[in-house]
């Protein structure tokens, strides 16, 4: 079946800008098909039917006396498609962007020391997750919209409008003043870049997914999660009271999971493990290094980090059989660092899903390969297909509502000392994301891995879709014939097989993705898994100073949670002196 793609019309004049073409990179990712088109052919453009909607780069355009520009103006801004004016410079009134607007908006010069921009509470029919948040910025003055004409702001600039929106002849109307436009296929030096320049492709995204609909790549579920890091199964760790913890998580509706530490597993008993078997609804655990090392994952030694992922896994089995509690084969390094080796060696460990880590970049080498795209997929899988998702600290509520705005889970990661003052914190941060988003669901690790994916329409009877760990979930949502194309990305992976509800499948690579045609008729889960051409590797053995090395660190550590926590100037002093030791290191909030 050939793929169809919406078409989204850029209207210019001579060469196309590099704010239009990096419009036309990021429309592309987002599943349109880009048509250039001159500004004098506007008209027969619009006539001609099957355009989803357009972008019109003002700044190209010709004389505004000219019978074009009354076309634009009466045409395209008056009833026929939405449309969005892209303007990268200031327009004074009785320029070009006054023709096109009818008049009553200009845009003008903003303020260098505008560093925050800001989605009203008012946008919220528009911006969905993003109303009510803010980001900081980096980069050019700004520009300003401003005039008479009654407009919707759905992004301000400091206390400026840069982004707004309004009603022509029955059709939505979109401006959007920005010096620079976010290249997709640019490759970032640091997640900051991505982060600092929201402002250069949110109005865009938003715009898109507002006149595309289904037909544009999304996520049409809004996944969330708590990760706690550290703690052994026992009943009180630290600040932690966890059978008040698993109780609250009943009643308020959330999911806590534990990133269990795998040397932990042979001082796990039976009889602590039965209150989180009890709480299974609301409990689960996933795996947080091997033997928690400093920098344990930052290293290069690809075959150690291999020793270290096999190790873990085997551990991991021991303590479900041990406590009969299911663990989540998703990696939580320890300090959240990850080398570019370490990566390679999660790619290459049979039973791995993925990463879930507050960076998506591995540490120890410059970046190469990970784009602005990639960071705006809801799992960055650019080094070696192998997953990751990201993950935040608590604080401002932003970061979680950019991920669900973007398809990404809302991943809350804390500490024991997170509880200091008791369940308020959780609960509260509980409440106030279902605030910002009423339909959020909260599951498992495991779950948010095999259930994200993108999908789009491709007519009614067909959907693609993009998935991101080996094993995924497909849920079909009628109950009627579908057929499906799904796509994962494996890079330089061979695949050895690919299975739907454990019976081979036929599969096709192609540009460093796995392709799989299916049909359902019903509603009923379908279970894929990709099955990657793995080489065996033998672990090496460690000897006895080691392991009694790692027991001191764990020892310091659990007596640092549980005992200096306590004394906020004690724990300071020890925290100091674990680090001087390698036990424990720095980590700060993303």
């Amino acid at each position: 079946m050939a793929v169809e793609f919406p078409t989204v019309l850029l209207f210019h004049d001579g060469d196309p800008s590099p704010q239009l073409l990096a419009v036309q990179r990021m429309a592309e990712f987002f599943g349109a098909r880009c048509v250039r088109q001159p500004g004098h052919d506007t008209v027969s453009s619009l006539a001609g039917g099957g355009a989803a909607c357009a972008v019109v780069d003002v700044d190209s355009l010709g004389d505004p006396d000219a019978a074009e520009g009354h076309a634009i103006a009466d045409k395209s801004l008056l009833g026929l498609i939405p449309t969005l004016l892209l303007v990268t410079e200031s327009q004074p009134s009785g320029t070009r962007l006054s023709r096109w607007t009818g008049g009553g908006i200009t845009v003008g010069e903003g303020s260098g020391a505008d560093s925050r921009i800001r989605f009203p509470r008012s946008s919220a029919r528009i911006t969905r997750e993003l109303a009510s948040t803010s980001f900081v910025r980096q980069g050019a003055s700004p520009l300003r919209v401003v005039g008479e004409r009654p407009v919707s702001a759905l992004m301000t600039v400091g206390e400026w409008p840069s982004f707004v929106q309004w009603e022509g002849g029955g059709i939505e109307c979109f401006l959007w003043a920005t010096r620079s436009v976010m290249d997709v296929s640019a490759v970032v030096a640091a997640e900051r870049d991505f982060e600092e320049a929201l402002d250069t492709c949110l109005p865009l995204v938003i715009f898109l997914r507002r006149a595309l609909g289904a037909a544009c790549w999304h996520n049409p579920d809004r996944l969330a999660g708590f990760v706690i890091d550290d703690p052994l199964l026992v009943r009180r760790y630290g600040f932690i009271d966890f059978a008040a913890l698993l109780r609250s998580a009943r009643e308020r509706c959330y999911h806590v999971s534990l990133a269990f530490i795998p040397w932990n597993w042979w001082r796990t008993r039976n009889g602590p493990g039965r209150l989180f078997r009890d709480h299974a609804d609301v409990f689960s655990l996933c795996v947080h290094g091997c033997d928690h090392n400093n920098n344990e994952y930052g290293q290069a030694d690809y075959e150690l980090l291999r020793d270290k992922n096999n190790r873990a896994l085997d551990r991991m089995d021991r303590l479900a059989e041990r406590v009969r509690i299911p663990y989540a084969p998703l990696a939580v390094c320890p300090q959240e660092q990850c080398s570019m080796e370490g990566w390679k060696a999660f790619a290459d460990t049979p039973g791995f899903l993925g990463m879930v880590n507050t960076g998506c970049l591995a540490r120890n080498v410059p970046n190469e390969q990970v784009t602005m795209g990639d960071l705006m997929l809801p799992a960055q899988d650019a080094l070696f297909g192998f997953p990751v998702f990201k993950r935040h600290y608590a604080g401002e509520m932003s970061p979680f509502a950019l991920a669900l705005f973007l398809g990404k889970p809302a991943i809350l990661v804390e500490h024991h000392e997170y509880f200091r003052t008791g369940l308020g914190p959780i609960e509260d941060f509980v409440a106030r994301l279902r605030e910002q988003c009423p339909d959020i669901r909260w599951v498992g690790l495991r779950e948010t891995a095999t259930f994200t994916h993108m999908r789009r329409d491709l007519s009614t009877e067909c959907l693609a879709v993009r998935f991101f760990t080996n094993t995924f979930e497909l849920q079909p949502h009628v109950d009627r014939p579908m057929r499906w194309e799904l796509q994962k990305r494996v890079l330089a992976q061979r695949i050895a097989a690919v299975t739907v509800d454990d019976v081979a499948h036929p599969f096709r690579v192609e540009d460093g993705m796995v392709h799989i045609e299916l049909r359902t008729d019903s509603v009923r889960r379908r279970l894929i898994r990709v099955v990657p051409h793995l080489e065996p590797h033998t672990n090496r053995p460690t000897s006895l100073a080691y392991h009694i090395q790692v027991a001191v660190r764990r020892a310091l550590s659990e007596f640092r949670d549980n005992v200096l926590a306590r004394n906020a100037r004690v724990h300071s002093v020890a925290r100091a002196i674990t680090r001087r030791l390698g036990v424990a290191a720095k980590h700060q909030p993303s």
